[in-house]
């Protein structure tokens, strides 16, 4: 007999066979009777990167321009023929030296502080004492003659003065705010990389030095002067990348003397006492004021 006969004949037989021949079940999975709902997503291993907090704006401002790139830029631009000054800008005239004390080892250049140079030269006497005895146009005019000495000096960090503010008033933005807040006084530091070092506290010469600076390094209040230091490097990275003629620029500036002419450069010859006269080392043609003398005539 065949198999089918012999389990045809035997009913235990039969039963064991179809044991044996059972189809397997298929273990149900979760969710298999609804077909359309998803399982749920299991997390990631590796946590996200935390975003920044609302009241952290102003670290989302900073150029996204690494520490090391930055120092890279820096050395390569004034390596290739075009060394210059960097001038730190701000409010908190503590922060700023110590940025400039740190920066500068970092590019071979020398940190100074024109607080420190101002008080060096009164013998000693700190220059709120100076404010106090002399008043603050004095005070002004004695940083402005010490960015003038700097002027014509390359590789320097100059961390500058950022003023005294009134008794009582502490973060008021009003006061003395150092020479950076006098428009006439820039002319010295166009020469250099001018950075405001900006955390948004009020500050008189705020709007003046944020027109006039090349570029801006935002910083929480608070923050130490380590913290602070990648941001001055992002945002000068950043002003020479955004310009590729800048650090000429600022050199043919500083060649010219310092005019007062930046950023659009005089011809040589230009005098900013008598900024309408006519060059005398210019061919006729090329000479600034050309214009107006043959229409005169």
């Amino acid at each position: 007999r065949t198999a089918p006969e012999l389990v045809a004949a035997h009913p235990a037989r039969r039963r064991a066979w179809r044991r044996q021949h059972r189809p397997r079940q298929r273990q149900c999975l979760p969710f298999a009777s609804t077909p359309d709902r998803k399982p749920p997503r299991t997390p990631p291993t590796a946590a996200a990167p935390r975003r920044p907090e609302s009241g952290c704006c102003m670290r989302r401002m900073t150029p996204t321009v690494s520490y090391a790139r930055g120092l890279e830029v820096f050395n390569g631009a004034t390596e290739s023929g075009h060394p210059l000054s960097v001038y730190l800008v701000g409010r908190d005239t503590r922060l700023l030296a110590n940025v400039a004390a740190l920066l500068g080892p970092e590019v071979g250049y020398t940190p100074l502080s024109t607080h420190e140079l101002l008080s060096g030269a009164a013998a000693g006497t700190p220059i709120e004492a100076l404010v106090a005895d002399q008043g603050e146009v004095a005070a002004v005019e004695g940083e402005a003659s010490v960015l003038e000495a700097l002027s014509v000096q390359l590789r320097l960090v100059v961390g500058t003065w950022g003023g005294v503010e009134p008794h009582g008033m502490s973060g008021s933005g009003d006061g003395c705010c150092g020479a950076a807040g006098e428009a006439g006084e820039w002319r010295w530091l166009h020469g250099g990389v001018c950075v405001f070092v900006d955390c948004g506290a009020p500050w008189g010469a705020s709007e003046l030095v944020r027109a006039k600076a090349d570029c801006v390094a935002r910083y929480l209040d608070g923050d130490s002067p380590e913290e602070v230091l990648p941001k001055v490097v992002a945002a000068i990275a950043g002003a020479i990348e955004a310009d590729d003629e800048l650090l000429k620029r600022k050199g043919m500036y500083t060649k010219f003397g310092c005019r007062g002419d930046w950023p659009e450069l005089k011809p040589p010859g230009w005098d900013p006492e008598k900024p309408d006269e006519i060059d005398p080392y210019l061919p006729p043609e090329q000479r600034s004021g050309a214009g107006e003398a043959s229409q005169a005539a």
